[in-house]
């Protein structure tokens, strides 16, 4: 969270959370580092499987998302500035990483965790890996093999 918190609150940062499996309360958290930081930060993309909380879709989530915020002002800009920005895979993947990229460079976390509370269980054993490379190179190396298949989630 502090990794992700970080960047968030860098307006020069684009941030990338690839990830089959999703929650609702990991949306929340992305959806409060947005608000937060006043939606200055940049959510590239957030790639999830269609069903990515058991039967939970992603539009199931998106929905009991926007309903923990009772100020209705804010629903159209968390649609606009995280919404769009969730995309889904065509073909089931199994990949998690969440990215920063800031200029010309790329800060990357790669993990056997999901972006899901099954992963945050106490005694869960998940690997992790950070680097760092050109954005040029993590673009080819980590995002161009999931974007052919991945389609835009309607909002």
């Amino acid at each position: 969270r502090s990794l992700l918190s970080k960047w968030f609150q860098d307006r020069e940062t684009k941030v990338y959370i690839i990830s089959p499996r999703l929650d609702e309360e990991r949306l929340k958290d992305i959806t409060d580092f947005m608000t937060k930081g006043n939606f200055q930060a940049t959510l590239s993309a957030l790639i999830v499987n269609p069903q990515c909380d058991g039967p939970r879709t992603v539009n199931n989530i998106k929905k009991s998302v926007l309903a923990k915020y009772s100020n209705r002002h804010l629903h159209p800009v968390i649609e606009h500035f995280v919404f769009r920005n969730i995309f889904y895979t065509r073909k089931e993947f199994q990949g998690n990483f969440i990215a920063g990229t800031k200029g010309d460079q790329a800060e990357i976390l790669v993990t056997s965790a999901n972006f899901h509370k099954d992963s945050f269980k106490c005694g869960n054993f998940e690997s992790v890996f950070f680097t760092r490379m050109e954005e040029n190179k993590f673009i080819e190396s980590y995002m161009d093999p999931i974007v052919p298949p991945v389609v835009a989630t309607m909002y």
